[in-house]
């Protein structure tokens, strides 16, 4: 689970009448020790805590004043980011005969001395915000609230809001509900602030928060969120209804995408890499072949490695990941396929350390997995366990049935897309439970489907039966990053004659038929002997050709894929000849 940081109020949250209960402090150390990490979010100043309780001992930060001040525990360092509510303002309240209570950044007075307040800020302009809580009245900073204060404790720490589950009771909660990634109201909340939350617990005050920590736990409570600024669209079901799931499916599960060679499956899994992208979840993905380096054009997104020059050093990866909310395309196309092991195995274990640091990159997408996880007792599958626990992975492969066993029996969900290989299939259908094999006649249905369609299917939980499975179709997605912006054109015109394709015999000069556009070539590959379509793969006229002369650099890249796996005959050829194919029902539905 990927929330693993909880920010807490104090007063009718954590405390009950200036008492945090034994029976909370209990708890707290329990879920410390089990690697959750605990920030105070409260509008108390810093010099009334130490009467209450321990808090320095549980928690990383203090956010104090409304969001005004913070603490730092380890380092005993406090900061006001906000500035503080100027002196004079203070000494005219003063005059007024206002009680006014002064912190180091706030000042607080109580209701009903907040029209007087009003009427002296008005007067003078003085940059002021008010803040209530119930009968309590605070004079801010500009741009201090509850909300901002965590935003610049968790900078300074390293973490992320997306980690982060609050928990809170009052109105001066609302600005931590909004910036926490899932937030949670206990029982005895105010009405209006209960609406919105993802959850309110059942119990209040500190007994809510141990019922409901007690669950976490022991992994009693599984959440989930349906707020919309957590869903996400992957395309449309049946009946043309948006097809949408929350992030957290995919943060805190993990994801198979299968399917044949040019079926969709890196434009799927891109797609899903976009939406977390535009959600502002930190993501890395794994490319061993190239498949995705257009990502790199999103805010705050880099590519490293590439066919010039090879990726990093892991100690800058760690750095970039660790120390800024940086997205990495890792793309390893320069490597050989021993040199890739080597490389995605420590970067691997370096994910495992970093994600017990900082809870991140929240997604991890593996392409070509078979690569790297072919069996049980491999290094980097042991690492994708370790990973898998916590969620957050997905597998890209056309060969799942090349995929370490124990690995396939711990995805959750899965995206297929169109294969027909039957090897694949079986492989398939061994992941799936009967109640989808009979329902949907798995996996004999995935050979039906057609071009950009999908089937999803996934489990509740790792342990039950299958509970949902959807054929969607994403034919009326564009992705934000073109993956394909190329020129339909050359389908069917013919080019010029120097730009055309001559297939040739193999040494000889004699040409035996000619491709005046896309469409062509697509025809006449199933008729050609394989010594002359060897002849031209091999030699990279194909690529050469689709790149420089059709300017489709996807398909080009599609072709080299084919290319370099060395495929028997059979595969060769009707692997290439329904890579294009595909391609050209993708181009053709643009027109």
């Amino acid at each position: 689970m990927h929330l693993n940081i909880f920010a807490l109020d104090l007063d009718g949250t954590l405390a009950e009448n200036d008492q945090v209960a034994p029976a909370t402090w209990k708890i707290l150390r329990k879920a410390k020790s089990k690697g959750f990490r605990f920030i105070l979010v409260t509008g108390r100043r810093l010099e009334e805590l130490a009467a209450i309780g321990p808090f320095e001992t549980y928690f990383e930060a203090i956010v104090a004043e409304n969001g005004a001040v913070i603490h730092f525990v380890a380092s005993d360092t406090v900061i006001m980011p906000f500035g503080s509510v100027a002196a004079d303002i203070i000494q005219e309240l003063g005059t007024l005969n206002i009680p006014v209570t002064r912190g180091m950044a706030i000042a607080a007075t109580w209701k009903p001395h907040d029209q007087q307040i009003l009427n002296v800020l008005a007067a003078r302009g003085f940059p002021v915000t008010l803040e209530y809580n119930r009968e309590a009245v605070m004079l801010l900073p500009p741009g201090a609230t509850k909300g901002t204060g965590l935003l610049a404790a968790l900078q300074e720490l390293g973490y992320s809001y997306h980690n982060v589950l609050a928990i809170g009771d009052a109105e001066n909660d609302r600005s931590l509900f909004s910036t926490a990634e899932y937030a949670v109201a206990v029982a005895n909340a105010d009405p209006g602030i209960k609406k919105t939350t993802d959850l309110t617990l059942a119990l209040p005050n500190g007994a809510g928060i141990q019922q409901f920590m007690d669950g976490l736990i022991n992994n009693k409570n599984t959440l989930h969120s349906t707020r919309s600024k957590h869903l996400i669209t992957l395309g449309k079901k049946r009946d043309q209804s948006p097809f949408q799931l929350s992030t957290f499916h995919f943060i805190d599960g993990n994801l198979g995408v299968f399917g044949a060679s040019g079926s969709g499956k890196s434009w799927l899994s891109g797609l899903l890499a976009e939406a977390l992208l535009l959600k502002d979840y930190q993501i890395c993905i794994i490319d061993p072949e190239g498949d995705h380096r257009n990502i790199k054009k999103f805010p705050h997104t880099i590519l490293l490695g590439g066919t010039a020059v090879p990726p990093p050093a892991l100690d800058q990866v760690a750095t970039l990941l660790e120390y800024s909310t940086l997205n990495i395309i890792l793309d390893l196309s320069l490597y050989t396929k021993d040199q890739q092991i080597v490389y995605v195995q420590d970067l691997l274990q370096l994910f495992c350390s970093l994600r017990n640091r900082r809870g991140k990159p929240h997604w991890i997408l593996l392409e070509e997995a078979h690569y790297f996880c072919s069996s049980n007792d491999d290094q980097i599958t042991l690492l994708l366990h370790r990973l898998m626990e916590q969620g957050g992975l997905s597998l890209v492969s056309y060969r799942p049935s090349q995929l370490a066993p124990d690995l396939l029996k711990k995805l959750d969900q899965w995206l297929f897309t169109y294969t027909k290989s039957q090897e694949e299939l079986e492989a398939i259908k061994t992941m799936l439970p009967e109640s989808a094999i009979q329902e949907h006649d798995f996996p004999a249905c995935l050979f039906l489907l057609g071009n950009q369609q999908a089937y999803y299917c996934s489990k509740n939980k790792p342990d039950t039966p299958l509970v949902a499975t959807t054929l969607i179709e994403f034919s009326n997605l564009s992705r934000m990053v073109p993956h394909v912006r190329h020129l339909h054109k050359y389908l069917h015109a013919p080019l010029a004659r120097d730009k055309q394709f001559f297939f040739k015999n193999d040494g000889q000069d004699k040409k035996l038929l000619v491709a005046a556009n896309l469409h062509d070539f697509s025809e006449m590959l199933p008729q050609l002997p394989m010594s002359v379509l060897k002849y031209h793969l091999y030699r990279g006229d194909f690529k050469n050709w689709l790149q420089h002369s059709v300017h489709d650099h996807e398909l080009a890249r599609l072709v080299q894929k084919i290319t370099n796996r060395q495929l028997p005959d059979e595969l060769l050829k009707s692997s290439l000849t329904e890579t294009v194919a595909i391609r050209i029902a993708a181009l053709e539905s643009l027109l």
